[in-house]
């Protein structure tokens, strides 16, 4: 079966009220996924860095356990996938993917393809903002607006990467870190929320990191079919 383009938004609904049965195991596939681009030894402290990079990165999206931290519930899922095979240690302890579970890691880690394709998008819509502030609802328009034109090109595959609802949330992580500012200003009677690009080479060096490390994520799923 191949949803129709708009029907994906419904079926995306239904999706997201499974998703918290396999956030953490779709974190850790994504996270290994992006890191086989860069060959098949993984360092162990690389990929829970990875891993911890995207779970703080989709915070806004999914309600983790309560009472359980990110290193106890990493613990867990890490030793899971090398109970059942799907990752072996070498002798030196770097992690490598079984390649026979490979589609299954992928299969994962679509789960949160949407997610990391909007982000991505909303941190390459962020160069509009240096010729000045914007209205966030302005930006927010201009986004879906790239986000469309993205889509049709084929750079991002989910055409529920474009919803409004995820690049909102990309934007609140853009602010939460400081490479976006907020405020308030007074236009005629209202009060309309401005945003800029934090001030500095230091801030934009900070934002092109940032930007680059949700690139890597990406990475497994650009010019995908």
């Amino acid at each position: 079966y191949i949803p129709k383009t708009q029907g994906r938004l419904h079926l995306d609904y239904c999706k997201n009220n499974l998703m918290h049965l396999f956030v953490p195991d779709a974190l850790l596939a994504a996270s290994i996924l992006a890191m086989q681009q860069q060959g098949p030894a993984m360092p162990p402290e690389a990929l829970i860095d990875q891993t911890k990079f995207l779970s703080r990165l989709l915070k806004f999206e999914f309600v983790y356990a309560p009472g359980v931290d990110f290193d106890h519930q990493y613990a867990q899922t890490l030793e899971t996938f090398l109970a059942d095979g799907w990752l072996t240690r070498d002798v030196d302890g770097a992690l490598r993917l079984t390649s026979t579970v490979a589609p299954v890691i992928r299969l994962y880690a679509k789960l949160l393809q949407n997610f990391i394709e909007s982000y991505s998008l909303m941190g390459r819509s962020l160069a509009v903002l240096r010729k000045g502030p914007m209205a966030e609802s302005a930006f927010l328009d201009y986004v879906q607006q790239q986000a469309a034109h993205a889509f049709e090109l084929g750079d991002v595959q989910c055409y529920e990467s474009i919803s409004k609802v995820n690049l909102s949330n990309a934007l609140m992580i853009f602010v939460e870190q400081r490479h976006v500012v907020s405020s308030r200003a007074q236009v005629g009677k209202k009060s309309i929320k401005l945003l800029r690009l934090a001030d500095g080479d230091e801030a934009h060096h900070a934002l092109q990191a940032f930007c680059n490390r949700i690139g890597i994520l990406h990475a497994p799923w650009r010019g995908e079919s």
